[in-house]
């Protein structure tokens, strides 16, 4: 009972706090046709954009929140490695947009490394712990966090061909997250 009323709490700070700040709202994403279906704040349809188009899109994508950006590019991530589709340079240093980390680099091993702004202490985390982790992905800024999911989705669909093809048992990364 105490949970789903704690619940039902984040439910109505979300939409009414964090949600206030991003114009776009993902309702839906088909996956067979690669398009996400978004409401826009003062528009009253629904509208279907290609998962590439928002991708190449930085003003559209940056009014998405974080997470759903990261969702976003969770999928594209997927159909990149899958069918080598491409895009405009992505730039996931692009603006001054708000957001409390940035991403410093990658390392070879695809880790992310990253910290606070205004911070010299850098974190490293795999792009899937941070895909899986909101809290820290509200954090970032819609257009970083979109790169992390893309780089998730590479992740993730990389480890169900290994999966396919060598018959073994990926191992997960259980990596200890720090307080963030």
């Amino acid at each position: 009972m105490i949970h789903k009323i704690v619940n039902f709490f984040y439910a109505v700070y979300l939409d009414t706090f964090i949600r206030k700040n991003y114009l776009c709202s993902i309702k839906h994403i088909k996956t067979s046709t690669n398009e996400v279906i978004f409401i826009c704040r003062g528009k009253s349809t629904l509208m279907i954009m290609a998962i590439e188009k928002i991708i190449d899109s930085k003003d559209l994508l940056s009014n998405f929140m974080p997470e759903e950006s990261a969702l976003i590019g969770f999928h594209f991530g997927r159909q990149f490695y899958k069918n080598k589709v491409s895009v405009d340079s992505f730039d996931f240093a692009w603006g001054e947009l708000p957001g409390e980390y940035i991403i410093k680099m990658i390392e070879r091993n695809r880790n992310i490394i990253f910290s606070k702004k205004n911070s010299a202490e850098n974190f490293t985390l795999s792009a899937s712990t941070m895909f899986d982790n909101n809290r820290l992905l509200r954090r970032f800024n819609s257009i970083q966090s979109c790169y992390i999911g893309i780089l998730a989705g590479i992740e993730s669909h990389k480890s169900t061909l290994a999966k396919e093809i060598k018959c073994t048992k990926v191992v997960g990364i259980n990596e200890k997250l720090h307080k963030f």
